[in-house]
């Protein structure tokens, strides 16, 4: 995400006091790669070229500069087209021709530096979103709830996984928090779904089924010894 680019903008003087506007060339700083290729309009047009012209009050008076596209990245990102904004004609907006050294007057950015993946977060309302170490973020996806007619009738498979059945209905997707549907808990452990009063019902008659076993084993030992008290 953001890998800068440096692109090199040629101006060079013509004999009519105007401009004429090329593209040199274009780096990928994060691997150094030369191999993009600067056009006008789009990746099949020509060699980026525009006539930036001006009046005698040194106000631009020509139309808009062509859309510049930058393909052929070497970082097998998508083609660039980026909209240059050298100014608005009769107006000091952009690029003006006063008889002074050429200063840069703004810069007005909206991208970002490159960025890594530092955090995932999800949301109440089922949002994933990606969070870069460049204070960016976005979206990646949202999960949805399934809800059902008659949960009742689900089929419970194993641990805390439900099978859908006839009598449960078709599932139907919707956003987490609307009709009816739950919301999603970020970082938190599902409760377990065991029957406690099932379970402790078992507890009860597997230690009563012990008991009588060692009342068994105890009775059969007592017969023995009578047995051997008699012979002796």
């Amino acid at each position: 995400m953001g890998n800068a680019l440096d692109v090199q903008l040629n101006f060079t003087a013509q004999a009519d006091g105007n401009y004429a506007l090329s593209m040199g060339q274009v780096t990928e700083l994060a691997s150094g790669s030369t191999s993009a290729q600067a056009r006008s309009g789009s990746s099949a047009g020509p060699a980026y070229a525009h006539t930036v012209t001006f009046g005698g009050d040194g106000l631009p008076s020509g139309g808009a500069a062509p859309t510049l596209n930058i393909s052929n990245l070497s970082s097998g990102a998508s083609d660039l087209n980026i909209t240059l904004n050298l100014g608005t004609a009769g107006q000091a907006s952009g690029l003006t021709k006063y008889g002074s050294e050429f200063v840069l007057g703004r810069v007005n950015a909206n991208g970002a530096a490159y960025g890594n993946v530092s955090g995932v977060s999800v949301g109440q309302d089922g949002t994933v979103t990606a969070l870069f170490d460049n204070g960016q973020q976005r979206t990646l996806a949202t999960i949805p709830v399934a809800t059902f007619s008659n949960p009742q009738g689900l089929d419970a498979v194993s641990a805390n996984a439900f099978r859908e059945t006839g009598a449960s209905g078709p599932a139907t997707l919707r956003n987490p928090g609307s009709s009816g549907a739950g919301s999603v808990q970020s970082g938190t452990v599902e409760l377990s779904t065991t029957d406690f009063g099932t379970e402790f019902a078992t507890t009860i008659l597997a230690r009563t089924s012990y008991s009588a076993s060692l009342k068994v084993i105890s009775a059969a030992e007592d017969m023995a010894r009578a047995l051997m008290n008699v012979r002796a």
